[in-house]
């Protein structure tokens, strides 16, 4: 009976250790390493593998924010001396990008340059919330939490289907794009202006709702000023994305067209205040946003919209600063007031 239960026991604890070499190895969330086989790296789950991307990969600067930046390729940036890392995150608010930051600087990588968007819903929001809730181990460096990743059932055939497949599993820099054509039209943003919720919480005729809103912008900036201002060697673009014009029609509708703009006034003023920011304002593109056939919905663009903004962004064009951010908050207002999709 000694002998068996010994027998099982070295048998269980061998299991044990090839199933933690396994996952070490092949490492599906980029954990302890960056992919062995980078040309054949499968990123399908932005939530669980940007945190292993921001830890493990090699870079000097980072495209980080929301769905806005999913369109991205990181080899656009080469054309500028720049080896970058996407670490997008659909839905992501202020403390999901904070959180991120941190792995970020925590990692063996010297960042001279981080490039994030700043949306709507995410200076509206309690700046302690997050998208979604994520396993803390992949964000801490306790080995002991670990065990979680480890000896994760789902990780466990993500990396048996990895070893097994033998299909091309995509490229990094094709990583989390939406770029079928089909997904966009001017017929598409209409179907969305016509049929999309209110944003119930931003009403202006509701004075306490809006204000409790606006209070919400400067908790949230700090957020990412925290970083901005623990690293002042790194050079942060900070760039609020091309709404389509149709987004800009919604606001008139549901009367808070004032109470946004006041809300984006807010968290310039903050950015301004930090001499390694720059601070781009895509959201007055007029040629871009007046063009619906760019657009899946009355916010997310095609591809050559990110194209266009990181060479403007890199020639300097459609930056914003304290000398102008008022007169051009003025005329987006008038732009946006004279709109008429009835």
């Amino acid at each position: 009976m000694k002998k068996i239960f010994i027998s099982l026991l070295i048998t269980i604890s061998s299991l044990l250790v090839l199933v933690a070499l396994l996952v070490i190895i092949v490492d599906p969330f980029f954990h302890y390493h960056k992919p062995i086989d980078v040309d054949r790296a499968y990123l399908y789950n932005e939530m669980y593998q940007v945190p292993g991307m921001a830890r493990t990969f090699d870079y000097d600067t980072v495209m980080l924010g929301s769905s806005m930046t999913e369109n991205f390729r990181p080899s656009w940036f080469k054309e500028y001396n720049e080896d970058c890392v996407k670490l997008s995150y659909s839905g992501a608010r202020t403390k999901d990008l904070s959180n991120l930051l941190e792995l970020v600087f925590a990692s063996n990588n010297q960042v001279k340059r981080v490039y994030v968007d700043i949306n709507d819903y995410q200076i509206s929001q309690d700046s302690d919330s997050v998208f979604a809730s994520v396993p803390e181990y992949l964000y801490d460096y306790n080995i002991f939490t670990d065990i979680e990743y480890i000896y994760n059932l789902d990780v466990i055939v993500e990396c048996i289907d990895i070893l097994t497949s033998g299909i091309d599993r995509g490229n990094l820099d094709e990583a989390f794009t939406w770029t079928d054509e089909t997904l966009f039209g001017c017929d598409k943003v209409l179907e969305d202006l016509n049929n999309g919720s209110k944003d119930e919480a931003w009403i202006a005729d509701n004075t306490i709702a809006a204000n409790e809103n606006l209070s919400l912008v400067v908790p949230n900036m700090e957020n990412l000023i925290a970083h901005i201002k623990a690293h002042p060697e790194t050079e942060f673009y900070v760039f609020y994305p091309p709404y389509s014009a149709a987004y800009w029609e919604s606001l008139n509708r549901q009367g808070v067209l004032e109470t946004k703009l006041m809300a984006y006034r807010m968290s310039m003023e903050e950015l301004f205040k930090y001499p390694n920011v720059k601070v781009y304002f895509f959201m007055d593109d007029y040629e871009t946003i007046s063009d619906l056939d760019k657009y899946r919905d009355i916010c997310h663009y095609n591809q050559d919209v990110n194209h266009k903004m990181l060479e403007d962004m890199n020639k300097g064009a459609y930056k914003i600063d304290s000398l102008d951010y008022s007169d051009r908050l003025l005329k987006l207002r008038d732009y946006a007031r004279s709109l008429n999709f009835d």
